[in-house]
C-alpha cells in the first residue's frame, strides 16, 4: 500500500512509493502533535515515519496496531482507530 503523503529521504514514501499530499495539512498537524506528546522522550527518531503510517491508516480506514501510546493517541485524535498488540491479539482470537 502506498503511503498517503510523499516525503523525501524516507524509504517507502518517495517517488512511486507514495501519493502526493492532499494539502489538508494533517500530516504536519499530526507530526506536531506527536512531537508535543513525545517531548520528554530522549529518542524521537522515526516520528516522521510513524506519522506517514498513521496518516495512511486513517485515510484507508485501517486500524493501526502499535504499542506506542502517544502514536495511538494521535491517530484517535485525528479520527482513526488504533489499538495495541494485546488488544489486537484478543480481537483476533475472538473472531477465530
Amino acid at each position: 500500500m502506498l503511503t498517503s503523503s510523499f516525503a523525501f529521504d524516507i524509504e517507502g514514501a518517495g517517488f512511486d512509493e507514495a501519493c502526493w499530499n492532499d494539502a489538508s495539512g494533517n500530516y504536519e498537524k499530526m507530526l506536531d502533535r506527536l512531537r508535543e506528546l513525545d517531548a520528554k522522550r530522549k529518542d524521537q527518531r522515526g516520528q516522521m515515519r510513524d506519522i506517514l503510517i498513521a496518516e495512511t491508516a486513517i485515510k484507508n480506514r485501517a486500524t493501526l496496531v502499535s504499542d506506542d501510546g502517544n502514536l495511538r493517541q494521535v491517530v484517535s485524535e485525528f479520527g482513526g482507530r488504533a489499538i495495541d498488540q494485546l488488544q489486537f491479539d484478543h480481537e483476533t482470537r475472538v473472531r477465530s
